[in-house]
C-alpha cells in the first residue's frame, strides 16, 4: 500500500510539473465564438484568431455588423470593422458577399477598450452557401 501511495505521488508531481511547464500561446488559437461575445468582452480575445458570424456591410470599408438591421441604422456600436490585406479588397467587393450574412475568420485586434476594435481577415465566406468569398492562399 506504502509503495502505491509513492508511485501515485510521483506520478501526479510529473504531471503537476508538465502542466506547469506548458506555455500558454494565445495567439495560436482559433475560437468560434458570437459578434455579442465579441463585442461585450473585447479584451478577451486580444491578438487571439476567432471566426464568428455577421452581416457585412460596405460603410467606406468592411464592416461586420451584429444583423441587418444594425447595418441599416448604421449602429456602429454593434459592428466590427474589417482590415482586409491590401490588394483584397477588390476581390471580396467583386466576390458579391456584401450585403449578406457572412462567416468571417481573423485575427481580432483591440486597439483600446472601447474604440479601436477589428478583425485582421484572413477568410470571408457566405454564411446560407459557404462559398469563400475571400481567403489567403
Amino acid at each position: 500500500m506504502r509503495i502505491a501511495r509513492v508511485l501515485v505521488s510521483m506520478c501526479l508531481v510529473a504531471v503537476i510539473s508538465a502542466c506547469q511547464s506548458v506555455k500558454e500561446d494565445r495567439e495560436s488559437w482559433l475560437i468560434w465564438t458570437s459578434m455579442v461575445t465579441l463585442l461585450a468582452n473585447p479584451s478577451e480575445f486580444d491578438k487571439i484568431h476567432v471566426r464568428t458570424m455577421g452581416y457585412l456591410a460596405d460603410e467606406g470599408g468592411p464592416v461586420l455588423f451584429l444583423t441587418r438591421d444594425h447595418a441599416k441604422g448604421f449602429d456602429v456600436s454593434s459592428g466590427i470593422p474589417l482590415t482586409v490585406p491590401d490588394g483584397k479588397l477588390k476581390a471580396l467587393r467583386n466576390s458579391g458577399c456584401f450585403d449578406k450574412h457572412v462567416y468571417v475568420r481573423g485575427r481580432f485586434v483591440v486597439e483600446h477598450e472601447y474604440v479601436g476594435k477589428s478583425i485582421n481577415v484572413q477568410e470571408v465566406s457566405d454564411a446560407f452557401t459557404r462559398k469563400t468569398c475571400w481567403g489567403e492562399d
